[in-house]
């Protein structure tokens, strides 16, 4: 009888420990974040645009402890390169992507630092600004007609208690052209973003 009850003391104890230890899930969580992106390729896209700038908001549903769905809204902006400036304006250019991740966070629950991971997709709309060409006496603008592309990207980073930093590494499909060859090829870029959450 005495065992029995030194027994069923230390399963209380376990019960009550386990019970103390678990953080209640939130249904969702609200991210914001910003940072710069810079160009991976191609070449075209890589040495046509300087490094530019983003901000990123996302909604985060939390589906298990540790797996979030998260819809994602995003906003790129790249600056055109110093060389193509000296004979034109303009022809800055913008991606808005739109999709969903999914992420999957690492970590003991207590530890107020939490390593995470995503993939994702979704759709990136590709715009870029009036260009206006100034060559001698010739002086020319032109438009670029926006297009709508599938992105997929894979990432990750560390959470703290009230804020991240993530990297990802972002491919659209048939997101830049080929000047030389007129044929379209996979962009990639690389954001790299500080932000909180709440």
């Amino acid at each position: 009888m005495k065992k029995f009850t030194i027994l069923l003391a230390v399963l209380l104890f376990g019960l009550v420990a386990t019970a103390s230890a678990q953080v209640p899930m939130k249904p969702f969580t609200i991210y914001a974040s910003a940072g710069v992106t810079t160009p991976m390729s191609p070449d075209d896209f890589k040495d046509g645009w300087g490094t530019g700038y983003h901000a990123n908001a996302q909604l985060g549903f939390n589906m298990y402890p540790k797996t979030e769905f998260v819809l994602n809204l995003e906003y790129h902006k790249f600056g055109a390169d110093a060389d193509f400036l000296e004979i034109a304006e303009g022809g800055d250019k913008s991606v808005i992507m739109a999709g969903g991740d999914f992420k999957l966070n690492l970590g003991a629950p207590m530890v107020p630092i939490k390593p995470f991971l995503l993939v994702g997709a979704g759709i990136a709309v590709l715009s870029t600004s009036d260009v206006t060409i100034d060559v001698g006496p010739d002086i020319g603008t032109f438009s670029i007609d926006s297009e709508n592309k599938l992105y997929y990207q894979i990432g990750g980073g560390i959470e703290f208690t009230n804020f991240f930093i993530r990297a990802k590494f972002v491919t659209i499909k048939d997101g830049a052209s080929d000047v030389d060859l007129g044929t379209e090829e996979n962009a990639s870029m690389m954001p790299i973003s500080i932000g909180i959450k709440f």
